[in-house]
């Protein structure tokens, strides 16, 4: 478009010298201040309808572009695909316009879906055990502009349990090292409990009946542990179940791991615990067994102390030291080491505390 902006030099042929020929000489020499703030207005306005017409363009271009939907399909769908007695059924139904030359392009867990005659992607894989599922499908297409944009979507489904049994880890979707981890195994059809069978093995598992329907699986070792489930009626029902480490606690001094304390509350201070919050076992305990500290800052101008503490309460040496620390002092706790489910371990993390 033709912009209402005219920033050039006026006559710059007849201009005398190099002075007269700069753009400021030559709207501004000699200019009154108000004659001088009535062309910069100018210049305003001129740049302001200049922007407009060519938002006013753009639009337009915009405007231009068409993508003809070509292909039409009936789409329906629902909240899950398996469901037990009292469950909400919801049903989602209408229709879905295609383009064959704006082709999506169709992921599912980052994995790349090919795309049909009819420009729907389609994806298949084989279930593996009885649980609720998520799949994260992310969509790139062509807007109507000409521009690209993104759609992710999550695709929810439950796995069931074939020939009526019902296998529960309970408490996860995992066994965790060391820990006596609950299994119920229901039998179906009114099959009680003593007539189903249940077996485990894997790396150094072991495990034992707790009660009607109940088990408890002890795996000494990580890896895999598998399941085997019967009633005597069908197939048994068989059961691939991660074992996993239990989770590293968090190492902390006065609940806190890390920060800024004040010197007075850090001087009284005991040692280091390791704590497991928000772990779905109760009762797991982890124990600190050593752990370096390093003393800086304020009150310590002679160099860096440095201590290895064994156990978890501070040592006679480290109290000494304690007595020192002020606002300033910096207070570093690392290389800390833990004993618990699994046995012994190097946290990654370490403890800096500066003092207030």
């Amino acid at each position: 478009p033709n912009l209402p902006l005219d920033l050039s030099i006026p006559n710059p042929d007849k201009k005398k010298n190099i002075q007269e020929s700069e753009w400021a000489y030559s709207y501004f020499h000699m200019t009154p201040t108000i004659a001088g703030i009535t062309i910069l207005s100018k210049f305003q306005n001129d740049v302001k309808n200049a922007e407009s017409q060519v938002i006013e363009f753009c639009h337009k271009e915009i405007g231009e572009v068409e993508i003809v939907y070509d292909e039409f399909q009936a789409l329906a769908g629902t909240n899950a695909t398996y469901l037990m007695p009292g469950d909400e059924l919801v049903i989602t139904a209408g229709i879905g316009a295609f383009s064959k030359s704006a082709k999506p392009s169709v992921s599912v867990d980052g994995a790349s879906a090919s795309l049909n005659a009819d420009g729907m992607a389609e994806y298949k894989t084989t279930v593996g055990n009885p649980g609720e599922y998520t799949k994260r499908v992310n969509i790139n297409y062509v807007k109507q502009d000409g521009t690209t944009a993104s759609v992710v979507k999550e695709i929810k489904y439950r796995v069931g349990v074939p020939s009526g049994l019902v296998v529960s880890t309970d408490k996860t979707r995992v066994f965790y090292q060391d820990l006596e981890n609950p299994l119920s195994v229901i039998g179906g059809g009114g099959a009680g409990a003593e007539k189903v069978s249940v077996n485990v093995t894997g790396p150094e598992v072991s495990f034992r009946n707790a009660g009607a329907g109940t088990y408890i699986v002890t795996p000494k070792r990580l890896g895999i542990a598998t399941v085997t489930a019967s009633d005597g009626k069908g197939k048994p029902v068989t059961l691939q179940i991660p074992i996993k480490p239990v989770p590293a606690p968090l190492a902390t001094v006065g609940g806190r791991a890390g920060g800024e304390m004040a010197a007075g509350i850090f001087k009284i201070q005991k040692g280091v615990a390791a704590e497991l919050r928000d772990f779905v076992f109760e009762g797991v305990k982890w124990s600190v067994t050593s752990y370096i500290v390093y003393f800086t800052g304020k009150g310590f101008e002679e160099g860096e102390q440095l201590f290895e503490v064994n156990g978890p309460y501070f040592s006679d040496e480290v109290k000494t030291f304690l007595k020192r620390v002020q606002p300033g002092t910096t207070v570093v706790i690392d290389e800390i080491y833990v004993t618990g489910p699994g046995g012994r371990k190097k946290l990654e993390q370490n403890i800096s505390f500066t003092l207030n």
